[in-house]
């Protein structure tokens, strides 16, 4: 039978052969493409880490109760900013202020002892110089009465030699001889006398400056042991107030106020309980932990990533860029610790603050897609083995 309208039957197939060879060039080179782009294009590959937080790069300081007592009163709230050497709690002291008042007492009395001693001392020190004065006058005025009485019994024995010889001449009665004689003796005894005088003065004088030494080392000695009575106190007074300074827990350094642990005025507090814990000012930080199969070898510092806080959605709020400074080579509960820093010239999303959760992304290679579909098998391969093994 033949076939009505030949020409279109043929332009027909025509058509459909064309439409056939431009379908299968057509896929060739979708395939081609998506072979290449498999073979030859890289894809980010990043190291997340769930459990990040911003830190400031000195650790938080915690403070604790150096001793027991009962909390009079608290002088800081959370977010507070202290600085070094704010009272943050007292304990009550109120015993030890009792103890203080009456050493403070003691102290007041001892020094006045001390001071009455002083002046005994100084007026003992001017009765003895006066002493000494009037000792120096009555010797000089012995030594010139022996001395007169020396020139006074030479002279005596003088006229009694010259009256004896001229009693014997016969130019003098004998009765003024013994006149002469006799006053030759007195002289020899005034003398006598004037010596004695001497030496008893000079005897009063040593008896009087020794009684004046002996009352001046004992003053001395009241002196010693008041002043030693006096340190005593002293040192009470300083160790009490030692323990009442201590009762005043101060911020060791300036900070904000980060915790406060649970307690109130009234609250009774054990030595090493924790009360608050301070957070340094300075520069932020971001810290990570990673598992050591994730992070040994491919985290590296200089590497760049991100940082997606808690509490702020990436899709509203971004990311903070951040860069690795570095990593630990140590395990800290199982984890490897690794700093990282924001990244220069970026504004961040959020105010950042010590503290803020979040969760940090590493970008640690570029590979192909056919390399990663071939690692992927290949570790899941391996822990199927793992798993096959008894």
């Amino acid at each position: 039978m033949s076939i009505p309208f030949p020409r279109s039957t043929l332009a027909l197939r025509a058509d459909s052969s064309r439409r056939g060879v431009l379908g299968v060039a057509t896929t060739a080179a979708v395939l081609g493409v998506w072979g290449a782009c498999f073979v030859f294009a890289r894809v980010n590959l990043y190291e997340v880490s769930e459990r990040a937080r911003v830190e400031v790069r000195e650790a938080a300081h915690p403070v604790q109760t150096p001793l027991d007592g009962e909390v009079i009163a608290v002088h800081i709230a959370l977010g507070q900013q202290v600085q070094q050497g704010d009272v943050l709690v007292e304990l009550d002291a109120r015993a030890l202020r009792r103890e203080l008042a009456q050493a403070e007492v003691r102290r007041a009395g001892v020094e006045a002892q001390i001071a009455a001693v002083r002046a005994q001392i100084e007026a003992q020190e001017r009765n003895r110089r006066e002493q000494q004065g009037v000792a120096q006058a009555r010797l000089g005025e012995a030594i010139a009465r022996r001395r007169e009485a020396e020139s006074g019994a030479l002279y005596a024995e003088g006229e009694a030699s010259r009256a004896v010889r001229l009693s014997q001449e016969g130019l003098l009665s004998a009765s003024d001889a013994a006149r002469a004689d006799s006053e030759g003796k007195i002289r020899r005894g005034a003398l006598e006398a004037s010596r004695f005088s001497l030496l008893r003065t000079e005897a009063e004088q040593r008896a009087k400056e020794t009684e004046l030494g002996v009352e001046l080392l004992k003053q001395r000695r009241d002196l010693v042991l008041l002043e030693a009575q006096a340190a005593e106190v002293r040192a009470v007074i300083e160790k009490l107030s030692d323990q009442i300074d201590d009762h005043r827990i101060v911020a060791p350094i300036s900070g904000q106020v980060g915790e406060i642990s649970g307690f109130q005025v009234g609250s009774f507090l054990h030595r090493g309980d924790k009360i608050t814990s301070l957070v340094p000012g300075g520069v932020l930080r971001i810290v990570a932990e990673y598992a050591p199969a994730h992070a040994a070898g491919r985290v590296a510092p200089g590497q760049a990533g991100r940082l997606r806080l808690d509490g702020f959605p990436w899709t509203q709020y971004g990311s903070v860029p951040v860069v690795v400074k570095s990593v630990g080579s140590e395990l800290r509960d199982g984890l490897v610790r690794v700093e990282l820093g924001v990244q220069t010239g970026h504004d961040t999303p959020v105010l950042l603050q010590h503290g803020l959760p979040g969760k940090v992304e590493v970008e640690v290679e570029k590979i192909s897609l056919a390399a990663l579909v071939l690692r992927t098998v290949g570790e899941k391969l391996q822990g199927s083995s793992a798993a096959s093994r008894p």
